[in-house]
């Protein structure tokens, strides 16, 4: 008898973005910050990048609390 360990499917679609960094009136070149929710994600690596409007790459620095909640 084979014995198959299931785990539970990634939920990308549960994942939440929210805070200052990305509500109206960001500026350039103006440090700011913003949360990513992914506590209800279920299992999975978080990639973050962020571009510019011109498509350029923009610096992340990304801290992860261990809980699935990053900043």
């Amino acid at each position: 008898m084979m014995q198959v360990y299931v785990e539970e499917p990634s939920m990308p679609e549960k994942v939440k973005v929210f805070g200052p960094g990305i509500e109206p009136g960001v500026t350039c070149f103006t440090r700011t910050h913003f949360f990513v929710d992914c506590t209800e994600a279920g299992p999975g690596d978080v990639a973050i990048s962020l571009t510019d409007d011109k498509g350029m790459d923009v610096p992340v620095d990304a801290d992860d609390n261990g809980e699935g909640l990053f900043r």
